[in-house]
């Protein structure tokens, strides 16, 4: 019989202050994660349609087509001035594939005749035409409706694109991933002169917090835009006529995030003549309305900051004013001889008038100091 192992030895006793001084294992608290609230739902309302449907004028690309990478949008209302130098530096863009998609609103001059004439020498310009105005809101919806590319660029119809704007512009897009994107503009005379350069906010906060107040901080005919995105938000919204690009651009603020880039790739057409120009009162009314509407939406304070139209009115002294405006802005950015140019003209219409006085003084000093 084998002898049985010995008991082991007891442990040694511990004083009991030893005993509280041993460390205790704290549990394990599981913290749930932050849950960041949802951004307000952008508006679904299905907007009124048009009362009379357009027509499409050019073939549709069949089936087996190939998908552009961009969409060209432009709606036109008799604008056979400028139409086809703006159709020009669209249809000269490279280094992607496009389509040019132009809806007639019921153009009553030779703007007709100029889209089948862009229609018939190119085949990447598809043409709808309504048969009476329906407005801009209507038109480019239509428009949407029609294009296929998976980007929407904007193009006023007495614009200019700069030479590579789309092929840079995608590039931009594509790395900022934004909801809508916008570039720096030039704003040029109804002569295509420089007059200065615009420079808006790159970022989505300071874009929004700038639209919220009542600013322009995204141009519309600079813009590209997320096709799916634009469908997302139904459009245009025809209640806000003239102030259209604002009332979208916060609408797509509360899906996504806009953005600017650091690039002119876009030249603006000021003039009074354009529609902005002519409905000066009612764009700054509706973009007020706009701009209460979205911080409604949100849940925040109305951020309106009460300013009076940008724009001159149409009468004679007002033109002057928009002169004297248009000349200094060329003497900023250094085209002194369009400055001179509308100092001349109005003294022809106010002679010894000291503002434009000054400004003929110093066009034609900054012109010698050369």
């Amino acid at each position: 019989m084998s002898a049985l192992a010995p008991p082991p030895a007891p442990l040694p006793a511990r004083h009991p202050r030893e005993i509280l001084l041993v460390p205790r294992r704290r549990p394990v608290v599981q913290v749930p994660p932050r849950v960041l609230p949802p951004p307000p739902p952008a508006s679904r309302t299905r907007f009124p349609m048009p009362p009379v449907a357009a027509r499409e004028l050019t073939p549709p690309p069949p089936a087996t087509a190939t998908r552009p990478a961009v969409s060209v949008l432009t709606t036109v209302r008799n604008g056979k001035r400028h139409l086809m130098e703006a159709a020009a530096s669209v249809l000269g863009q490279r280094g992607l594939t496009l389509e040019y998609v132009l809806v007639d609103d019921g153009s009553t001059d030779a703007t007709p005749a100029l889209l089948a004439s862009l229609a018939a020498a190119d085949p990447r310009v598809r043409l709808l035409r309504f048969d009476e105005n329906v407005g801009i809101s209507h038109a480019a919806n239509a428009g949407i409706a029609a294009c296929r590319g998976r980007r929407i660029a904007r193009m006023d119809a007495d614009d200019v694109m700069a030479p590579d704007r789309l092929v840079r512009q995608l590039r931009f897009f594509e790395r900022s991933r934004a909801a809508a994107a916008g570039s720096m503009v030039d704003f040029i005379d109804a002569r295509g002169r420089r007059l200065h350069s615009v420079h808006n906010p790159t970022d989505h906060a300071a874009i929004e917090d700038g639209l919220l107040r009542g600013h322009c901080t995204l141009w519309h005919t600079s813009s590209m835009i997320d096709a799916a995105a634009l469908r997302r938000v139904g459009g245009y919204n025809p209640g806000y006529a003239s102030a259209v690009d604002v009332e979208l651009w916060l609408r797509l603020a509360e899906i996504g995030r806009l953005a600017n880039q650091q690039e002119v790739l876009q030249r603006y057409r000021f003039y009074g003549g354009s529609v902005s120009g002519q409905r000066r009162i009612e764009q700054a009314a509706l973009c007020e309305k706009a701009s209460r509407d979205a911080a409604t939406r949100r849940g925040i304070a109305s951020r309106w900051e009460g300013k009076p139209p940008w724009r001159e009115a149409d009468d004679r002294d007002a033109r002057r004013r928009g002169r004297l405006k248009c000349g200094w802005w060329a003497l900023g950015a250094g085209e002194h001889a369009t400055a001179a140019w509308y100092a001349k003209r109005c003294l022809a219409s106010k002679p010894y008038d000291v503002a434009a006085l000054k400004l003929l003084r110093a066009a034609m000093t900054a012109r010698r100091k050369r």
